[in-house]
């Protein structure tokens, strides 16, 4: 997992590069965002840094990896097919793995209402094909939770 340091008043080198000064938030997001996911959340394989559990979108079951390894949160694409959700296109999204591999997430669903042991996430994901769960909850997921002791 890689972790960018600079403070939001700070310009971060990537947009001076690009020429992105002067651009929203948004806009640098969608050029400049990379996404990490660990080989244990595309192989599906439990480790002392995953955990795994049942949740619920509009009532049906999805398996969910909690993953520290992953910078956000991923979902596969037969979750939407079977939950019926609908997916925004995204463009030049790259997810990089831990052996340094790269893997295109072109779609992407916003506020997804999903539901772990009574309580109810809105949660955004990238749409990527994962082996052995059908959610991965990331780093992205596990800041909104506030501090974890």
């Amino acid at each position: 997992m890689e972790c960018d340091e600079s403070s939001d008043d700070e310009v971060p080198k990537s947009e001076v590069a690009d020429g992105n000064v002067g651009k929203s938030k948004e806009e640098t997001l969608i050029v400049d965002l990379e996404l990490g996911i660990s080989i244990h959340a595309l192989s599906g394989s439990p480790n002392q840094k995953t955990m795994r559990f049942v949740g619920h979108i509009c009532g049906r079951a999805v398996v969910i990896l909690v993953d520290t390894g992953s910078t956000h949160n991923f979902m596969d694409p037969s979750v939407v097919q079977r939950v019926h959700l609908l997916s925004n296109l995204t463009e030049r999204l790259s997810v990089k793995v831990a052996n340094r591999q790269a893997i295109r997430s072109k779609r992407s669903c916003a506020a997804v209402p999903l539901h772990i042991q009574g309580n109810l996430y809105t949660i955004d994901f990238f749409i990527l094909t994962l082996g052995g769960c059908d959610i991965v909850l990331g780093v992205q997921w596990l800041r909104t939770l506030g501090p974890i002791l």
